[in-house]
């Protein structure tokens, strides 16, 4: 009877077991297969989503280009033949540019002498060009300022006429932007010649030029509304090979091969131009890897390029692959254990046999708790912020751009024009944590001068967040002031997963000067890298005690403030505050030797007491005596730990405590139970083998258990 018993719970154990490994066998190459293929497509849906984003950017701007080119040859069209008369001009620009909104300028330019008021010859030198064009949003009447049938080359440093003579020569068509003279904003425009129905001429010649324009603003606010990541970007080139639009605004009306000269990222970009392709490159300076597509502009010569960042769509994948990993893990740990019980109860259940798939369960959860710590530790916090972090000088003009049309929906506003970009370097020569919630900070922090602006009004730098900072002047040169600085930080740090916790310490950085329209810009051309794990900004032998330094890098973060700070009139209007960040990973030696060893001896002297036991002449108080004397040592340890952290909540190696906490107790009630004069089968059977047996498979999981609770 007893052997048919032991047949039937080795069928049945076997049964689960071969259903359970089934299913993890199942799971793990789902999970593997996933895992593999499933960043690719991932990584395929971002590009095809830029890439639906890019059709449509470039099919609104097409839409507006071609408004500009329909007003142009309709005001043409009605001037040649007589339709439209010279009276009646400035009228008609009026109503032109005030039912499109979206265009800047209209204009009529006439030749010396070919407007009809001006055919004397005592005035034939006179020059009537009235332009509507966008003061503040609101169209305004104005009138030639320059003699744009003056042609000036690049060395006269005139204003540029080339939109007047390059239609009287070639036709209608688009010009490559330039900077108004006038209107203080770089200007895309559509040109075309017109011939005058009065003329006494056997054959019409031109008269004059009508124009319509579009502020790069409006491209650039099209642009920077591009699904592209925080800051991936957009650029447009032109057929003779001139940028129309791109982030960094010097780098517009210039030429490739010019740009290309300094910038190497920009000229790789630019290198081979294909519709098909999507072609890669990689930023030497900030190690990052760029994905970059092309579009043509319908109706144009000009191509869109849209840059996407590596980085960026790998941090939004690797939350997904994180968890893909602990499942992955945990399947194959579930299929292992399935196979050793399979393996090991195969000739009948024995207890020599349930010791091996206790030792084998143990072991797994051991290295799966192992593997979790591993990826806990290897994953940067930047995944979870909602920072922008700056990789690269494109990236930081794509960014602000975003911010400002996310903030107040438009980049044409003179808020916007006003702004002063003052680049602001760091230096980190030391680290030190205080208490669990205050860091202090020395280092060096700089500031470039810039060019034209009265550096009083913007120079200086404050540290908002500071409970105290003391901060003198360390040098000065022509283009750069710089402090030294020693500065203490209150941060409210998560300590949740400690001892495998990774902190970001980070540095808010105000200028001084923020009511007058001041932002900083990070410095980026005085550091070598940018790469976050070369740890740019961070002296390279920092002494950190207990920590290891892991990335470091500038980021943006718009914050609201609702306060004028006593400013009348001051309004934040949305202006990011630049924040360098330090990743800081801890040194789990120390903390594992204090808390983890003493906790594993604890549940090891537990251990062998079970082999002590004995099922008579054991005193039920010295049991308790024990069982006592180990929580008391426990619950001491536990203080010891609440008092060095400063976290809200219970924190992951709390929990090894409230397990041994229930150890302790369970052991005591089955130590209890053993040595009394009941018959209880489970504990009697065999000496108590069982809970022996046990022991470490229940804390093990439990532990498992709290660890994948607490970092997935």
């Amino acid at each position: 009877m007893h052997n048919q018993s032991d047949i039937h719970h080795k069928k049945m154990i076997s049964a689960i077991s071969l259903i359970i490994l089934i299913a993890s066998f199942v799971l793990v190459i789902n999970f593997g297969y996933d895992l593999v293929y499933g960043t690719d497509q991932i990584l395929e849906s971002s590009i095809d989503s830029a890439q639906l984003e890019a059709q449509n950017s470039a099919e609104q701007i097409s839409s507006t280009l071609i408004v500009l080119s329909d007003i142009s040859q309709s005001i043409a069209a009605e001037l040649s033949s007589g339709e439209l008369k010279e009276e009646h001009i400035e009228d008609r620009l009026f109503e032109d540019i005030n039912s499109n909104p979206e265009i800047f300028g209209v204009g009529v330019a006439y030749k010396k002498g070919a407007y009809k008021k001006y055919d004397e010859s005592s005035q034939n030198d006179l020059l009537y060009a009235p332009t509507y064009s966008r003061k503040n949003g609101d169209p305004q009447l104005f009138q030639a300022s320059y003699d744009y049938t003056v042609r000036y080359n690049e060395s006269d440093n005139g204003p540029n006429t080339e939109w007047y003579h390059r239609a009287l020569i070639e036709g209608g068509g688009f010009n490559d932007p330039y900077f108004g003279s006038r209107s203080n904003k770089y200007i895309i425009e559509y040109s075309i010649p017109f011939t005058t129905a009065y003329a006494d001429q056997k054959e019409l010649s031109p008269a004059g030029v009508v124009y319509a324009s579009y502020s790069l603003e409006g491209v650039r606010n099209n642009i920077a509304s591009l699904e592209s990541g925080n800051t991936g970007y957009g650029f447009i080139v032109s057929k003779d090979g001139n940028v129309i639009s791109h982030p960094i605004k010097n780098y517009v009306g210039k030429s490739v091969d010019e740009i290309s000269g300094t910038d190497e990222v920009f000229k790789e970009l630019t290198s081979s131009i294909s519709h098909d392709t999507i072609n890669t490159v990689y930023e030497a300076q900030s190690g990052n890897k760029l994905w970059v597509f092309y579009e043509e502009i319908p109706g144009t010569e000009w191509i869109l390029g849209v840059v996407l960042k590596d980085e960026e769509i790998s941090n939004q994948m690797s939350q997904e692959q994180y968890n893909k990993k602990i499942y992955l893990s945990l399947a194959m740990a579930v299929f292992l254990a399935s196979i050793s019980i399979i393996g090991f109860t195969r000739n009948g259940i024995t207890s020599r046999s349930l010791w091996k798939i206790a030792i084998i369960i143990s072991v797994l959860c051991l290295i799966e708790m192992g593997f979790i710590w591993n990826l806990a530790m290897t994953k940067p916090i930047s995944e979870n912020m909602d920072d922008i972090i700056i990789y690269d000088e494109s990236g930081l003009e794509s960014s602000l751009e975003k911010i400002y049309v996310s903030e107040m929906g438009d980049l044409n506003n003179e808020y916007v024009d006003s702004v002063i970009k003052v680049p602001t370097g760091i230096f980190v020569q030391s680290i030190e944590f205080s208490t669990g919630n205050d860091v202090i900070i020395t280092g060096y922090v700089w500031q470039k001068h810039i060019e034209g602006v009265n550096d009083d009004h913007v120079h200086g730098v404050i540290f908002p967040e500071s409970e105290s900072t003391s901060i003198d002047k360390a040098y000065e040169t022509e283009d750069v002031t710089g402090w030294y600085f020693t500065t203490t930080l209150r941060e409210q740090f998560d300590y949740m997963t400690y001892p495998f916790d990774v902190e970001n310490v980070w540095i808010k950085l105000w200028s001084d000067s923020f009511e007058n329209n001041v932002i900083l810009v990070p410095d980026l051309e005085s550091y070598e890298s940018l790469d976050p794990e070369s740890n740019p900004g961070l002296e390279k032998d920092l002494v950190l005690e207990g920590w290891e330094a892991k990335e470091s890098y500038f980021s943006y973060r718009v914050n609201d403030y609702d306060s004028n700070f006593g400013i009348d009139g001051y309004n934040h209007q949305g202006n990011p505050d630049l924040y360098f960040n330090m990743e800081l990973k801890r040194d789990v030696i120390t903390p594992f030797i204090t808390y983890m060893i003493p906790l594993l001896l604890i549940a090891l002297l537990i251990f062998i007491a079970l082999f002590t036991e004995v099922k008579v002449d054991t005193d039920p108080s010295e049991i308790l005596k024990y069982s006592a004397s180990l929580m008391l040592i426990l619950m001491v340890a536990h203080v010891s730990l609440r008092d060095s952290l400063t976290a809200s909540g219970i924190i992951y190696i709390e929990y090894f405590y409230i397990i041994m906490y229930l150890v302790v107790l369970g052991i005591s009630l089955n130590a209890l139970l053993f040595a009394s004069d009941k018959k209880i089968p489970i504990i009697d059977y065999e000496n108590n083998i069982i809970a022996k047996i046990i022991y470490w498979p229940v804390i093990m999981t439990l532990v498992l258990m709290v660890t994948i609770k607490t970092f997935y």
